[in-house]
């Protein structure tokens, strides 16, 4: 119904300048007012979504039901659907507007050119009824969005591994697919059940349905499904995926995931003041430059291998100990990473083993 909105408004826009040039001011006005609504649309769209540690059952900004351009692009998220009364008072809104437009036209038609403000008669009729609507339906209308209500997580567990994957029952099979598909992919740079300093896995719960809504609950999920987590005695990873917020920014990727698997998995703090230098240093000269070079490259190696491609290698480093772990292609780097996880661990790799193992014969 938004274009027939927008064709009554052009319309009466043009019956009421009543010249030749009536279409191209209508048009032009028509125009700009879609132009403020997409910009009405991304400023309240940025400040309406939650950016905290919480996420409210109802959220959004209610103007949604009077802009004419109001799609968020947020809909499709698992645990989130459009508020039905929202889109009832959308149409209504629609109405008043055609309506008011209608109004204004039979008041042209009847008293054209009586008296000395039939114009500002006719433009006030065509804007009383959508302004005083919109300000009720602004002030006291419904939210857009309602999250889920508390619920049981599906989960995942890989064979042979501490990584599993949880989801909303309404996630779509194709994401959840591909989140399995992506965790196995990570999981296969590690040793078998490889586990961080406490004994934990890693388990990675998919979008924002599982932010609370309130302080008192570290989940939205039912008391099932928070003993269903905790039974899998493993660090939880929220991974962003429609809906962006302050608590799950820095997981939007596979990149923010793996780098976040490698800093529980393999700490390193033997090369806490190396890492300063992985963007400074040219030479890769000590155990502790090698496993800083390594440690800052691999999130990104394994982002490539995830989504099978090849972006930004990290690291100023540029002699041989450095092109041999450049060149390595995944798989070579990966058994490398596997077979040396407790070396790399403890800064026990030396440049000497990057070259015999990772370097050409010449380079050796």
């Amino acid at each position: 119904m938004t274009p027939s909105a927008f064709f009554a408004i052009g319309f009466t826009l043009g019956v009421i300048i009543g010249n030749r040039w009536a279409i191209v001011f209508s048009a032009l006005l028509s125009f700009a007012i879609i132009w403020c609504c997409i910009y009405g649309v991304i400023i309240m769209r940025n400040g309406a979504i939650p950016q905290g540690d919480i996420f409210p059952r109802y959220w959004g900004s209610s103007l949604y039901a009077i802009l004419p351009v109001s799609d968020a692009g947020i809909g499709a998220e698992p645990g989130l659907r459009m508020n039905p009364w929202l889109v009832t008072l959308r149409t209504f809104f629609v109405c008043v507007v055609i309506v008011s437009c209608i109004l204004c036209c039979a008041h042209i038609r009847y008293f054209w050119q009586k008296g000395s403000y039939w114009r500002i008669k006719a433009i006030s009729i065509s804007l009383i009824m959508p302004i005083v609507c919109a300000c009720c339906i602004a002030m006291w209308g419904p939210k857009p969005w309602i999250r889920s209500g508390p619920f049981v997580p599906q989960c995942t567990t890989f064979k042979d591994t501490a990584f599993s994957v949880c989801v909303h029952p309404e996630e779509a099979y194709i994401r959840k697919l591909r989140a399995v598909k992506h965790l196995k992919t990570v999981a296969s740079w590690f040793p078998k059940n490889q586990r961080d300093s406490q004994g934990k896995g890693i388990v990675l719960v998919l979008g924002n349905a599982f932010t609370p809504t309130n302080t008192e609950k570290s989940w939205n999920l039912t008391n099932s499904g928070l003993i269903k987590l905790r039974n899998l005695k493993a660090t939880v990873i929220q991974q962003q995926t429609d809906t962006f917020v302050r608590r799950s920014e820095k997981y939007g990727d596979m990149t923010g995931i793996a780098q976040e698997l490698l800093q529980r998995f393999v700490p390193a703090k033997c090369a806490s003041s190396a890492m300063k230098e992985v963007y400074v240093k040219k030479n890769l000269d000590s155990n502790a430059s090698v496993t800083a070079f390594l440690l800052a490259q691999l999130p990104s190696r394994i982002s490539n291998d995830v989504y099978g491609s090849y972006g930004f290698i990290p690291g100023e480093a540029n002699d041989k100990v450095a092109m041999s772990i450049n060149n390595a292609d995944d798989a070579k780097l990966k058994q490398f990473v596997k077979n040396h996880v407790k070396e790399l661990n403890q800064c026990l790799i030396t440049p000497q083993q990057v070259l015999s193992e990772l370097g050409d014969k010449h380079e050796k």
